[in-house]
C-alpha cells in the first residue's frame, strides 16, 4: 500500500486516508484513521508508531546524528582540541551542530577510531548532502598535527567525498561513523589503511567529508 501515497510533498488527504485505513470512513479523523491503521498498511521501511507520515513514508526530517566516530592519530605533542561540525550546503555552509571537543593530547600515534558527541542531536533530511567537517582548535604546526585515515584509491561511497580545507579529492573518502540517539549506525564509509595529514598548514588547515542519508 505504500505506493499509494506518492514520494514527494503533494499528496491529497484521500492517498493518504487510503495507505491509514482503506480509505475515510464517515466522521472518522485523519487521526483517528492513524490510531485504527494497522501495520500491513505501512511501508516496512518506515513503518513506526503510526503517528505520522513520517512513519510510513520519507517526508521531512530524516534521522539525527548524536555521535560521529573517525579514525586519526596524532603526529608529534598537539594539546590543542579536536572538534567536529555538521555542516549544510559546503564545508563553509551554515553550522547545524558542533560536537563536544577531543583533547589532541589524549590521541595516540596509532590510528584509533575516536567518537565525538552532538550534546543536542543533529537532525537531517533524508536526500540532502550534508558536509562534515573536522577542525582543530590551535594554531597551524607543521611538528604538532594530526592524521586522518582515508580511502584513497577508487570511491567507494556514492554520497560525498572527502577533502581538506578547499581541495576536494573526487575520489577519495574519510572513514566515518554516524550514530544516532538511539546508538543505531545511520552511516559508515569504509576507510583503508592510507593516512593524510591535517592541521599543518593553509593547505589542511581542516578536513571534511560530504555525506548523503
Amino acid at each position: 500500500m505504500a505506493g499509494a501515497v506518492p514520494n514527494t510533498d503533494t499528496f491529497s488527504m484521500n492517498q493518504v486516508a487510503t495507505v491509514l485505513y482503506g480509505g475515510p470512513s464517515a466522521g472518522q479523523s485523519l487521526s483517528a484513521m492513524f490510531t485504527s491503521s494497522t501495520d500491513a498498511l505501512f511501508d516496512p521501511a518506515y513503518k513506526g508508531s503510526k503517528n505520522s507520515l513520517l512513519n510510513f513514508r520519507n517526508y521531512g526530517a530524516g534521522p539525527n546524528v548524536k555521535y560521529a566516530d573517525i579514525f586519526v592519530y596524532k603526529i608529534g605533542n598537539p594539546t590543542d582540541n579536536l572538534f567536529v561540525e555538521i555542516r549544510s550546503g559546503s564545508y563553509t555552509g551554515t553550522v547545524l551542530g558542533t560536537s563536544a571537543s577531543v583533547n589532541g593530547s589524549t590521541l595516540l600515534t596509532t590510528v584509533t577510531q575516536k567518537r565525538f558527541t552532538f550534546a543536542t542531536p543533529v537532525t537531517l533530511n533524508r536526500g540532502t548532502q550534508y558536509w562534515l567537517r573536522v577542525n582543530r582548535s590551535g594554531a597551524l604546526d607543521t611538528i604538532n598535527y594530526y592524521k586522518i585515515d582515508v580511502w584513497s584509491s577508487t570511491n567507494s561511497y556514492s554520497g560525498g567525498n572527502f577533502g581538506r580545507a578547499t581541495t576536494a579529492y573526487l575520489t577519495w573518502d574519510m572513514g566515518l561513523i554516524l550514530t544516532d540517539s538511539n546508538s543505531v549506525t545511520i552511516l559508515t564509509i569504509s576507510r583503508a589503511a592510507s593516512n593524510i595529514a591535517w592541521g599543518s598548514d593553509t593547505t589542511n588547515s581542516y578536513i571534511w567529508q560530504s555525506f548523503t542519508l
